[in-house]
């Protein structure tokens, strides 16, 4: 199990993403992006277009959005100095390694910046990304090659607690999602997926024991089981994740 707490030096294209250190120059924050909390925060190798799709955003949700290009500083420390809402980035722009992949940056994002979600906006539309994303948690993706109205569409079913992926990925993302969906099945037993099913239906542990003829003590080791084998740290990660997998259906 790798150590996830310590600050990662992650690179985008030969740039640090990491945290900078003291000799390093920081970017300049502007006034009103630390007085206001800030909504979306858009990063990406083009200065020129995440500013232009700022603005765009900006007016369109009446939102505060900031950008930022990667070579202005480190992505963990902008991050920590914004704390932003939503976080869009391309995630083929990321250079990771089988020690550091991007579910370790999703971990890093999450210690720096518990309320932030991860969006991802890609030149790179193939199956490593969409298996990447959905595996580190983003809460959608969708491609710069779309119409700009498919980056407002996920936006909007992010902001209404949703996710949202782009209509192009098509029999790729069922391809993907089936597969993880079995892969996650075979790794709980009946008893842990019983119980996490009815958890994350909202049933009181008392509950589950009544129907399930066991022990609230038992049900809660069963729980704790289930999310430990799934990665799930929370009842957000389990709602997200009993959406994907239709338990609530």
């Amino acid at each position: 199990m790798r150590n996830t707490d310590e600050k990662q030096d992650l690179k985008i294209n030969g740039t640090r993403a990491g945290v900078a250190d003291s000799t390093e120059t920081r970017p300049e924050i502007t006034t009103d992006a630390k007085k206001n909390s800030v909504d979306i925060l858009i990063l990406d190798n083009s200065s020129g277009m995440c500013a232009v799709l700022a603005r765009h955003l900006s007016d369109l949700f009446k939102l505060n959005c900031v950008s930022c290009a990667h070579s202005d500083a480190p992505i963990l420390e902008t991050l920590a100095k914004l704390q932003p809402k939503i976080l869009i980035l391309d995630p083929a722009e990321l250079s990771l390694s089988p020690q550091h992949d991007l579910q370790d940056f999703r971990r890093s994002v999450r210690t720096i910046s518990a309320r932030t979600m991860l969006f991802g906006y890609t030149a790179r539309m193939d199956d490593a990304v969409l298996r990447g994303v959905i595996g580190a948690q983003f809460v959608g993706c969708v491609g710069k090659q779309s119409n700009l109205e498919q980056l407002e569409i996920g936006l909007m079913a992010v902001q209404s607690g949703g996710v949202y992926f782009d209509p192009g990925y098509g029999h790729l993302l069922y391809e993907v999602v089936a597969q993880d969906s079995l892969n996650n099945n075979d790794l709980l037993s009946k008893r842990e997926r019983a119980v996490i099913i009815l958890t994350a239906k909202g049933q009181p542990a008392k509950q589950i024991a009544k129907e399930l003829q066991i022990s609230a003590k038992t049900v809660e080791t069963y729980k704790g089981r289930a999310l430990n084998k799934l990665g799930l740290s929370n009842r957000a990660e389990l709602l997200d994740h009993a959406l994907t997998q239709g338990w609530l259906a």
